[in-house]
């Protein structure tokens, strides 16, 4: 009698342990994922080797809005930027000024003392190149690293804008290093 007493507490703790497996696995696949920051196209804000979480949920049920940091599959890799440009909206960027329909957009994410530090560095005038206007398609985003000199974005009409399908993730909770735990949207 004992010892099927234990065989069922035994089999309720596994059971109890598969569907706490389960759940957690479920929770890191659509909620939030792990990941690591490669490179350093969106610093200062992220940095390479950060270890983050990415919120899928979040890119599964709303569609990005401007300046959300977004992480997005190219080919079989997964980016973060920056959402700058809406589905039909017209883009550009002239003098360091971005324009959205012809009228300029504050971008008020960018650290102005690592712009100048940055443009002392590269002994440029810009830190955004400017960029010829472009039309967004209706389900196409113009997505940009904050590091604008150093980010393959889709500034570069070889990677040009992505579709909304293409976007996996909108926010990030960074959590290594832990001194600089923080969460961005």
């Amino acid at each position: 009698m004992k010892e099927r007493k234990t065989l069922i507490s035994v089999l309720e703790f596994l059971r109890t342990l598969a569907l706490a497996v389960l759940l957690v696995s479920l929770f890191m696949s659509f909620v939030l994922r792990p990941m690591q920051v490669a490179g350093d196209s969106m610093a200062p804000v992220l940095h390479d080797g950060e270890r983050v979480f990415i919120n899928a949920l979040g890119g599964m049920i709303s569609d990005p809005q401007r300046f959300d940091v977004v992480v997005v599959r190219q080919e079989d890799e997964l980016w973060v930027k920056r959402v700058i440009a809406l589905p039909g909206e017209r883009v550009c960027w002239r003098d360091d000024v971005l324009l959205i329909d012809g009228e300029p957009v504050a971008e008020p994410f960018l650290d102005e003392g690592y712009m100048e530090e940055v443009r002392t560095t590269l002994q440029r005038d810009a830190f955004t190149a400017d960029m010829e206007e472009r039309t967004m398609g209706a389900d196409e985003y113009l997505l940009a690293g904050d590091n604008r000199p150093f980010s393959l974005d889709s500034r570069n009409l070889q990677v040009g804008p992505f579709q909304r399908e293409d976007i996996v993730a909108n926010g990030l909770l960074i959590v290594w290093p832990l001194n600089e735990m923080r969460w961005i949207d």
